[in-house]
């Protein structure tokens, strides 16, 4: 049976995180003497360890059992000389990726990290900045013609996401993005038709009050479901002409007039117009969308698996509706290749599997998007009766489309992040107060991790 340790416990000292304890010399470039938990084993195998976000591994998907007798025991297979653990990181914080983040970090400090590790842009340039990751080239040197069908085939924005200058990284191997899903039973119960994909705020806020039922003053069904995440955010901010930094990420711009003005709409919705349940992180929205609790909801492919694990077919999917802005965001992810491995050959060699098309189309079915067109193809045949799939989910628009930010201080941001809107939701504090506040601990933490 295969191994499986599972990283459950909060961060473990916040001080492992100093320079110091990390190994990091006066460039911040890890000393890759410390020792790490790749071990050859026995049998004479080399034991690469795979650190994956806990969320990835969905028991709709098959959990466990399914990843490493389907995906990582095929790669064994056609390598016989390696032996793959997988490494669970549990993310804790409503936005996910800065807890997973911070556990991560805090293996790399106590030597337990893994080889490769799934890197999502949000936590790129931490990590890169830090010496966490090492670049790939070396390897891809020597083995471009498996490079080149990978890049032939996959989306160029994905290709470009994880290099910096001549140095890659890592390869796109899917993306997300936020979208809004729709329960279509209950909007045809409504008399509404399907919007249009690229559909305005005016249109939303109209959808938000029609699908809202009250019965004897109380509310049966809510309009829309409250996007909490980090990420899912961002798009808003997007749509509403702001972001949480500037373009080039050196300032911090969450607490804008139009930032204020969004979470406001957001807390107004809960608490004036009573379009929308008080938002809370233990509560699924795909499963309140399934119930009939909620006709809408911002999400991003990813809650396709819990539709499909109810063969739950009512669905359409739409763009976050735009207000002052319609641009389209999009987060890449891929397999990073730790600064501390003993074995970069081996880790580089799998790093790069992970973007081979079996992999991704094994990996990705009920998760987030592929990023090779060939897998994107094949995955949209299984989800045809999703109204518009197609149009979300097959590319990212060659016009109109930009990465999501991904700044050295994101792990930090996005726990304020949360901290701060929790408060918003709860209706703790005003709106207004709330992004303030948020904002000026963002500038700190910017100000201790500028982007380079």
């Amino acid at each position: 049976m295969k191994r499986l340790k599972v990283i459950l416990s909060s961060v473990l000292v916040v001080s492992l995180l100093t320079v110091g304890l990390l190994g990091c010399s006066s460039k911040g470039e890890v000393d890759t003497k410390q020792n790490s938990d790749s071990v050859t084993t026995d049998d004479g195998k080399i034991h690469l360890r795979f650190g994956v976000n806990a969320g990835y591994i969905s028991e709709a998907s098959g959990g466990i059992d399914w990843f490493n007798n389907t995906i990582l025991a095929e790669y064994e297979k056609a390598h016989p000389n390696v032996d793959v653990e997988l490494v669970l990181i549990t993310a804790d914080s409503e936005s996910g990726w800065n807890d997973y983040f911070t556990k991560l970090q805090t293996m790399q400090a106590s030597g337990t990290a893994p080889d490769v590790f799934t890197m999502a842009i949000e936590g790129y340039s931490s990590l890169k900045k830090m010496g966490l990751c090492q670049p790939i080239n070396q390897y891809l040197d020597s083995h471009q013609e498996e490079y080149n069908e990978i890049v032939e085939d996959t989306i160029p924005a994905l290709i470009d996401a994880y290099k910096d200058g001549d140095d890659i990284y890592g390869v796109g191997w899917g993306w997300g993005s936020s979208v809004i899903w729709l329960n279509t039973k209950l909007l045809e119960e409504a008399g509404l038709e399907i919007p249009d994909v690229n559909w305005d705020f005016d249109t939303f806020m109209d959808y938000c009050e029609k699908l809202t039922i009250k019965e004897n003053g109380v509310t049966t069904q809510y309009g829309f479901g409250i996007p909490q995440s980090y990420f899912l955010y961002q798009q808003w901010l997007n749509n509403f002409g702001t972001s949480y930094l500037s373009d080039d990420q050196t300032e911090v711009t969450f607490d804008s007039d139009k930032s204020i003005e969004l979470a406001q709409m957001f807390q107004d919705m809960v608490y004036v117009d009573g379009y929308a349940p008080v938002p809370d992180a233990s509560i699924n929205n795909a499963q309140l969308l399934m119930n009939g609790n909620i006709a809408m909801t911002c999400s991003g492919k990813w809650d396709i698996a819990t539709y499909a694990a109810s063969d739950f077919k009512d669905l359409a999917v739409v763009r976050v509706p735009s207000k002052y802005d319609s641009t389209t965001l999009y987060a890449p992810g891929c397999a990073g290749v730790s600064s501390t491995t003993q074995y970069y050959d081996e880790a580089c060699e799998f790093a790069l599997w992970c973007s081979s098309k079996f992999y991704e189309s094994e990996f990705f079915g009920l998760d987030a998007v592929p990023g090779r067109y060939s897998c994107m193809k094949e995955m949209a045949k299984n989800f045809d009766y999703v109204v518009n799939y197609e149009e979300l989910f097959m590319d990212i628009p060659k016009d109109g489309a930009k990465c999501l930010q991904a700044s050295p201080a994101y792990v930090d941001m996005a726990t304020i992040f949360d901290r701060y809107m929790s408060s918003i939701y709860a209706n703790e504090m005003k709106a207004q107060d709330g992004i303030k506040a948020a904002a000026e601990e963002m500038r700190k933490a910017v100000e201790l991790n500028p982007i380079d």
